[in-house]
């Protein structure tokens, strides 16, 4: 009987090959953000198996990484978020002919809207332009939030903004620095143009410095602006802090103002437009966008109440 003759399978560790797949989706242009959620994810991932070797993980890892969540009371949200990143490692592993196939199946979880700033927290948050006595910085973040409302944006785009790429006239931004690594081009609500026009006046700058700049006039950092900005939500009266939720809430404006799907799309930055429907399922209910406009009891009421 003839055996076809190959190279033996090289008896790879877990964390070299967790190293490997990062450096190759790095070579391919992943952003740093998602770099980073991958490698905490499989570190999370090799510590609940505990590997020596990538033959030692099978199909029955992935039922112990998931008790291992579990256990620890991690929501099935989060689980099946890790588990994504898992999948992707493992079919990377599989063409490298690491370790055979393994099915990864996402857990059962309750679909839980997420969370958004109320039309009453976005007033104690961005109802009065900051007095000059309180100083730039805290005027900085008061026009961040505004623009992150609204336009939509991560956190990580409005850092990259540089101020050429600010056209008032058009009333546009060009957004270099984005999840997807596509730059784009989106509209500026008139609002937000004359905010934005004030705020460059002050802060003043070359066409190649930041919009959002540090004190000394450089890039901002992520962590200290997401740190600014929560502590400007708690000196407001506002428990929620996150820059994210403004993401959120654009998007559920926008739905409850009847914008278009593939509008509410193009302003995400989204490559799919079914992630942007299950990101609008995910902030506002179905519930809430059929009966916006319907009032049955004042349709045929003529002493309507005052409230």
């Amino acid at each position: 009987m003839r055996h076809k003759i190959t190279f033996k399978k090289e008896n790879i560790t877990p964390d070299s090959a967790v190293e490997e797949f990062l450096e190759n989706k790095r070579l391919m242009g992943l952003s740093k953000a998602t770099l980073t959620t991958y490698c905490d994810h499989l570190n999370m991932f090799l510590t609940a198996v505990s590997c020596d070797s990538m033959d030692d993980i099978t199909q029955q890892s992935i039922s112990q990484f998931v008790s291992f969540m579990m256990d620890r009371n991690v929501t099935g949200q989060t689980i099946n978020s890790y588990l994504r990143t898992i999948r992707v490692f493992l079919r990377w592993s599989a063409g490298k002919e690491y370790l055979g196939e393994i099915k990864v199946t996402m857990v059962r979880s309750d679909r839980k809207l997420k969370d958004t700033y109320t039309d009453a927290e976005l007033r104690l948050l961005l109802g009065h332009k900051p007095k000059k006595k309180e100083g730039f910085r805290v005027y900085q973040i008061w026009v961040l939030e505004n623009y992150l409302l609204a336009t939509g944006n991560r956190i990580g785009s409005a850092l990259g903004l540089q101020i050429q790429d600010i056209d008032l006239t058009e009333a546009t931004v060009r957004l270099r620095r984005t999840k997807g690594r596509r730059q784009q081009i989106i509209p500026l609500q008139d609002s937000l143009v004359a905010i934005l026009a004030e705020y460059l006046s002050v802060r003043g700058g070359n066409a190649e410095d930041y919009v959002f700049c540090n004190v000394y006039g450089g890039q901002g950092d992520r962590r200290t602006f997401q740190e600014a900005v929560h502590d400007y939500n708690i000196r407001h009266g506002v428990a929620k802090t996150s820059c994210h939720l403004f993401r959120h809430t654009f998007t559920k404006k926008c739905v409850l103002a009847g914008v278009s799907l593939p509008t509410i799309q193009r302003m995400l930055g989204h490559k799919d437009i079914t992630t942007t429907q299950n990101y609008i399922n995910l902030v506002v209910s179905d519930m809430q966008i059929d009966m916006k406009n319907i009032d049955i009891l004042n349709s045929f009421r003529h002493d309507k109440i005052q409230l």
